[in-house]
């Protein structure tokens, strides 16, 4: 398997740099790249045998040979992802009409598809891998196609420095003109008024100098409306994986690139925070849902006898009516009532009880991460630094926490214990990530850095365990 991907990405390369020796337009340096094409295509398709041979024979005994859902949602996934693929890929190759195979001038692409995106076929055998894989339900085929990813990537980047030498300044206008993978946000020009429609002011640009309004028409089709606000609030562009490389693997360099204003190059703050957590809480909630169903199927009679103990009245034997009034009013009583309760409506439906939980928090962790930047502020409040500036690094961890936990979720969802276990120990190195952040982000010593930690994960851990309190709380009082 891994043989074949190796072949295929070879000479896939080989086919494309090619193009860098075509300048002259050689005929035998366009037949070369045409069978060293071919011979890649080949190599795909022997790729796809090893996924059969795998299926047939896996490797790995600690990986479920199938995932635990039913084989129709695997399916169905490799129907909703193949069919626009293969549409993609197969347009792609019609609209580039005899340059599919050879590299060698691509003056004519900049027509059909190739007038939105640049890698129509790229785009659409990419998907074929993780296609494949879903149609043999196999976990291990699915977490290996997604290497295809920044493979066919890094080939698209190699292409497009070729045709630049090739192409010279036509095909860099075409480059800014049209999308990698996905099409550019289409411009939407509307007559705008010269005035501004807040204050009146007289407009010089796209901002108002008085008030600081956006010169912008809200009068347009809720379609070009709707578009422009998920492009602008919620994309994911190039700028989310420049953001998540320093976030990873450099504690504390986003924070301090992104205060120093170098922000263009990386997502906002806020923006990165909820895109994790967003997937992150979606996945607890399904890993939540598929657990309760899980034990739904396997432990009925169990069910069975905690529901006939719900059912089965509590008498008060031997006791005094007034004794019995009088710890119904006693607050210990009372509370204890209450946590049963609580435990009741739990164990009676523990779905609702865990999307619950997650809910909360979810909205309480946007007041936590407010408090953790003014511990720091407090905690360096001869820093000379803006609470802001706390914020963002407070945004910026807690962001990587939910990270870290997102990978380890995400592996206990596919049911891969091994490497849910191993990656488990990811979460013991959020203090050091925490260490590493602040020395490089305040810029002091080895001592104040680890006194000043310590400080600060004594003083959060107790409002921490106060918040995770109040939500338990909640759930037993609302």
């Amino acid at each position: 398997m891994i043989l074949s991907g190796g072949l295929y990405l070879f000479f896939g390369y080989r086919s494309v740099a090619g193009s860098i020796q075509a300048l002259a337009e050689e005929s035998r340096t366009v037949i070369r790249a045409m069978v060293l094409r071919i011979i890649s295509v080949a190599a795909l398709v022997l790729h796809f045998i090893s996924y059969l041979l795998y299926k047939a024979f896996p490797a790995f005994k600690f990986i479920p040979a199938e995932f635990l859902w039913n084989r129709w949602f695997s399916l169905s996934a490799a129907i909703i992802i193949g069919l626009p693929a293969a549409v993609v890929w197969i347009r792609g190759m019609i609209d580039a009409g005899p340059e599919n195979i050879a590299v060698k001038d691509r003056q004519a692409s900049a027509r059909g598809i190739y007038q939105r995106i640049r890698h129509p076929q790229a785009l659409g055998k990419m998907a074929l891998p993780l296609v494949v894989a879903l149609i043999l339900n196999s976990p291990f085929l699915v977490l290996f196609s997604l290497l295809w990813i920044p493979a066919f990537y890094l080939l698209c980047r190699i292409e497009e420095k070729a045709l630049e030498l090739q192409l010279g300044q036509e095909y860099r206008h075409y480059k800014g003109a049209t999308g990698f993978f996905v099409p550019r946000k289409t411009i939407i020009h509307h007559a705008l008024p010269n005035n501004c429609l807040n204050c009146g002011a007289l407009l010089h640009g796209k901002y108002c100098h008085d008030c600081g309004q956006k010169n912008t028409d809200i009068n347009v089709p809720f379609k070009e409306l709707l578009h422009e606000f998920l492009w602008d609030e919620l994309r994911i562009d190039s700028r989310f994986f420049h953001t998540l490389a320093p976030l990873i693997i450099r504690p504390g360099f986003l924070t301090a690139d992104y205060v120093a204003g170098k922000r263009m190059r990386y997502v906002p703050p806020l923006r990165t925070y909820v895109i994790i957590s967003f997937v992150l809480f979606l996945l607890l909630a399904m890993t939540s849902k598929r657990s309760h169903l899980e034990e739904l199927q396997e432990e009925p009679e169990t069910k069975i006898e905690i529901k006939a103990l719900d059912n089965t009245p509590g008498a008060i034997v031997g006791q005094d009516i007034n004794v019995a009034l009088e710890d119904t009013l006693s607050f210990d009583h009372r509370f204890t009532k209450l946590v049963e309760e609580g435990y009741r409506r739990g164990t009676k439906d523990p779905e609702l009880f865990v999307e619950t939980l997650i809910e909360r928090f979810a909205q309480g962790m946007f007041l936590l991460m407010p408090l953790f930047a003014l511990l720091l502020k407090l905690l360096y409040i001869r820093s000379g630094r803006y609470y802001m500036q706390h914020l963002i690094f407070s945004i910026h961890f807690h962001a990587f926490v939910f990270l870290t936990i997102l990978v380890v979720t995400a592996t206990r969802f596919l049911h891969i214990p091994v490497l849910s276990q191993w990656l488990s120990l990811l979460i013991m190195t959020i203090p050091l990530y925490l260490y590493l952040s602040m020395k490089k982000f305040y810029r002091q010593g080895f001592w104040p850095t680890f006194i000043k930690l310590n400080l600060l994960s004594i003083s959060y851990g107790a409002i921490f365990t106060i918040f995770i309190l109040v939500i338990l709380l909640s759930w037993l009082v609302l």
